[in-house]
């Protein structure tokens, strides 16, 4: 692949590593703010959001990795 476009890759998945990053703390965050005083649902709701973040955090810090590794000539 050409380099350009791998870093540019890598910028993207930095950017969206950053705002899926600032969600998730911004999640967990309500939840502990707001655990006792809302209701069953929304914490529910707020508890599934908090594992999609964070798995899609995961998902996309490993593509950097392999993206990085792709770039300095490893695979």
């Amino acid at each position: 692949m050409n380099k350009d476009y791998l870093k540019e890759k890598l910028i993207s998945l930095r950017l969206y590593v950053t705002i899926v990053a600032t969600l998730d703390s911004a999640c967990i965050a309500w939840f502990v703010s707001n655990f006792s005083s809302a209701g069953i649902i929304m914490v529910i709701y707020n508890i599934l959001a908090i594992i999609m973040l964070t798995i899609i955090f995961v998902i996309l810090t490993l593509k950097i990795i392999y993206n990085s590794k792709k770039l300095k000539g490893e695979f």
